[in-house]
């Protein structure tokens, strides 16, 4: 399912990746990303929810503002 684009799409969000990684342990494949998430602050933090929803987990690692 197109998550990133998602963001956009439904909340106004842009996504800029700034590193991604994916491996594969025991034929499944698990990956990370470094994403920096743009957008109103409300928009933000619904966006936040739908990627959690979608069993992403999300770790702010720095914010202007407190999500």
């Amino acid at each position: 399912e197109p998550l990133i684009a998602g963001l956009f799409r439904d909340f106004n969000v842009t996504a800029n990746i700034l590193y991604g990684n994916i491996e594969i342990l025991q034929e499944t494949p698990v990956g990370s990303l470094l994403v920096i998430l743009s957008g109103e602050s409300a928009q933000l933090k619904a966006a936040l929810g739908t990627l959690r929803d979608h069993h992403v987990t999300v770790e702010l690692i720095k914010g202007g503002q407190s999500l």
